[in-house]
């Protein structure tokens, strides 16, 4: 005999892209999108959850060293251990993080740039010599 309903089962993954990504429209298909909305609607632990993510977004689009205590607050006082861990974490450098939230300035292009030539690097690793791994360096940087 088959069974009339199947319970849905979800990818933690596309959990993790529905709650921390702004455009989870472009990644998740309409239907995951129904289903999460569905539960998020029938699971109060899943909306505070999705509150909590969309206020972190909050305080970096509106760079609001406000916004960012009132966040915190709300952390503390919700059942989310790992979270509260996140903030507690987050005070012991709370300068760095007040200017992560105030100024626009990044360091993402140098970042890319040297995530870029470890993997060279890696991928080049006890095949040949300096000549060779110069060469794909310089044109790997220039497309």
């Amino acid at each position: 005999m088959k069974r009339q309903y199947l319970p849905h089962t979800v990818s933690s993954k596309k959990l993790a892209i529905y709650l921390a990504n702004k455009n989870y429209e472009k990644i998740l298909s309409s239907d995951e999108i129904r289903i999460f909305e569905r539960f998020k609607d029938n699971n109060p632990l899943l909306k505070e959850l999705w509150d909590l993510s969309a206020g972190f977004r909050d305080i970096f689009e509106k760079r609001s060293v406000t916004i960012f205590h009132k966040w915190t607050d709300r952390v503390m006082h919700s059942p989310f251990n790992s979270l509260k861990r996140f903030v507690k974490r987050l005070y012991k450098d709370l300068q760095a993080v007040i200017a992560a939230i105030e100024k626009p300035d990044n360091n993402g292009i140098t970042e890319g740039n040297v995530n870029r030539l470890k993997n060279i690097k890696r991928q080049m690793y006890g095949r040949a010599g300096f000549e060779l791994l110069r060469r794909k360096v310089v044109l790997s940087s220039t497309g």
